[in-house]
């Protein structure tokens, strides 16, 4: 029984360093997001709240001013404040 005792504990050890190693896994490349199809909305334009007509009387107005840049988008906002 006494050998025995040297034995299981070597076996032990060894299966555990075995586990312990660093397995090679491959590179994540990422999520995969699928491809969207876009619609170009031509967007430009200037917009006023139905309150901008009466903005000589004191009414509360919103204007939105709105033109394509390249890739992106320019906005003015203006209102009465």
């Amino acid at each position: 029984m006494t050998t025995l005792k040297p034995i299981i504990l070597v076996s032990i050890l060894t299966l555990l360093l075995y586990q312990c190693k660093d397995k090679e896994t491959p590179p994540n490349p990422g999520p995969q997001y699928p491809k969207v199809e876009t619609n170009h909305i031509d967007v430009t334009g200037n917009y006023v709240s139905d309150g901008y007509s009466q903005r000589n009387e004191n009414y509360d107005w919103v204007a939105v001013f709105v033109k394509q840049r390249n890739e992106s988008i320019e906005m003015r906002i203006r209102s009465r404040a």
